[in-house]
C-alpha cells in the first residue's frame, strides 16, 4: 500500500473519529458536515467558532507553512528511498544504512517539532480556551504523520 493511500486511509478515519466524537458531544450537524467533507476550514471554523478573520489568517499561515512541509517531506522520503536501496542490496554494509537511519530520525523528529509549532501558531490566533482545545485534538494526532506530503485544508496530499 502507498505512503499516499496510507495517507489519506489514515486521515478518513482520523476525520470520522472526529466526526463521531464531535456528533456525541454536540450533535451539531455543520461540524458532522464538514468533517464528513474532509474540509479541516469548515470543520475548524464551526468547531471552534472562528470568525472570517481568523479563517483566513489561519489559511494564510497553512498556505505559509505548507512550503517547510513540503521540504521535510521529500528529505524524509528521499532518506527513506535511500534506505530501501541499500537495504535491498545484497551484502551490503551496515554503517551507511546506520547512518542514514539516524538522519532519518533526525528530519522525522525536526519535522514534528515544526509542524507542532504551526499547529501552536494557528491556536494562537484562536480565542485561549478554543486554541487549547484545538491543540488538544490535533497533537495528539501527531503520531500519524507518514510524511507523504503537506495536506491542504481539504486534507489532501500535494
Amino acid at each position: 500500500m502507498t505512503n499516499l493511500v496510507k495517507t489519506l486511509l489514515g486521515l478518513t478515519l482520523l476525520t470520522l473519529l472526529v466526526a463521531l466524537g464531535t456528533y456525541i458531544s454536540t450533535g451539531r450537524p455543520d461540524t458532522i458536515s464538514a468533517a464528513r467533507k474532509g474540509d479541516a476550514m469548515l470543520w475548524m471554523r464551526d468547531e471552534f467558532n472562528l470568525t472570517d478573520a481568523q479563517c483566513q489568517l489561519i489559511t494564510e499561515k497553512h498556505n505559509a507553512y505548507r512550503k517547510q512541509c513540503a521540504m521535510h517531506c521529500e528529505k524524509i522520503q528521499s532518506i527513506r528511498n535511500s534506505l530501501k536501496d541499500l537495504q535491498s542490496t545484497p551484502g551490503h554494509d551496515a554503517a551507511p544504512i546506520t547512518a542514514l537511519e539516524a538522519e532519518l530520525k533526525a528530519w522525522e523528529s525536526e519535522c514534528l517539532h515544526s509542524v507542532e509549532g504551526h499547529l501552536r501558531d494557528v491556536a494562537s490566533v484562536m480565542p485561549e480556551k478554543e486554541g487549547k482545545r484545538y491543540l488538544k485534538i490535533v497533537l495528539s494526532q501527531l503520531h500519524s504523520l507518514d510524511h507523504s506530503g503537506p495536506p491542504d485544508l481539504h486534507m489532501n496530499h500535494d
